[in-house]
Parts: structure tokens; sequence; C-alpha cells
């Protein structure tokens, strides 16, 4: 996903064993980079963002925490992206995300093909 075409600012909420990967991140477009053990994503994302909250926000971690924040950290009308797999289930209040009217999408870091070309 690149994330150029978003006009605000799009923070990434990173686990804290993913921040080599942060660098990737930045070069994929995102604006700013906060690692929630360092701040408050959701008034960083306000206060960065100088609206309701970021464009659109990654959850990376799998943890029910990084989830909630990443919701709460989404402006009105947003995109939360879950990259996470996850490992059992968890309690989810999708009204977080109902009362901003934000979308919920899921993607997997790879796709088959992508080792599939590596075997071949």
């Amino acid at each position: 996903m690149d994330l150029h075409k978003y006009p605000t600012f799009a923070p990434v909420v990173p686990h804290p064993l993913t921040n080599d990967c942060i660098p990737i991140t930045l070069e994929f477009g995102a604006h700013h980079v906060l690692d929630p053990k360092t701040y408050d994503v959701v008034t960083m994302s306000k206060e960065l963002s100088e609206t309701d909250g970021a464009d659109v926000v990654f959850d990376c971690a799998g943890v029910p925490a990084s989830i909630e924040t990443a919701c709460r950290a989404v402006k009105a009308r947003g995109t939360v992206v879950n990259m996470a797999i996850w490992e059992r289930e968890i309690h989810f209040q999708p009204n977080m995300l109902v009362f901003k009217e934000a979308r919920l999408a899921a993607v997997l870091g790879y796709q088959r093909e992508d080792f599939q070309a590596l075997t071949n």
C-alpha cells in the first residue's frame, strides 16, 4: 500500500519487536511512526494531523491494546489496516469504528505467489 497518496498523516502502531521495520514503513510513505511505549498514539495522531486523527492507522502487533489504539487514533471516515496475525480470539468493540464511520481492512503481508517465485 502506497501511503504517499494520503494528504495528512499515517501513523503506524508498531510492536516493539518490529522496530527494524520502521525504515521500510517510512519508505512506503508513512509520515510518522509512533511507538506506543514512547507516545500516547491517540493524542499524537490528533496533534500531528491537526484533525480528529489519522487517515490511516496500521496495526502490526496483534494484541488487543494495539487494535483498540488504532481504532481510537483513526479519524472519522479513516481506515484501520490490520496487518497482524492473531494467535487467539479477542474481544473487539466494533462501535469504536461505527461511530466514526471508519473502515477496517485486513491485509496479509505476503501472498503464496511470493514464496512460489523463490522456489521456482
